[in-house]
């Protein structure tokens, strides 16, 4: 939360999409937590019209390090496809977090909700 307020403050939302950026592309273990809530700022803000391209990029980042783990990234990415329409994508994600997933029980329940 740190980093996010320094470089809106210093450089605004770009600067902000930028930093997270390079954090992906050189490979930094970025904790899911901080994944989440930059897939959430990306989504939230109005002004900025967010690539769909992009923020699937986040989610598949997110799954590669975490997918194994996590329902809550599968949920929320399946939430996203959900909200673009998209029930093709949304089979082939449950398809894949069902194959993918340590323990799929949870995952199973809330994807029934």
């Amino acid at each position: 939360i740190a980093l996010k307020k320094f470089v809106l403050q210093n450089g605004g939302f770009s600067e902000f999409r930028e930093t997270y950026k390079r954090f992906m592309n050189n490979w930094i273990i970025v904790p899911m937590s901080i994944i989440l809530w930059c897939i959430d700022t990306e989504m939230s803000q109005p002004q900025y019209k967010w690539n769909d391209v992009f923020l699937r990029s986040l989610f598949d980042y997110a799954i590669a390090r975490y997918g194994q783990r996590s329902d809550q990234i599968w949920l929320s990415y399946i939430k996203f496809e959900l909200s673009k329409g998209n029930a093709e994508n949304v089979s082939k994600l449950h398809w894949k977090a069902m194959k993918t997933l340590d323990f799929t029980a949870n995952f199973s329940i809330a994807y029934q909700n």
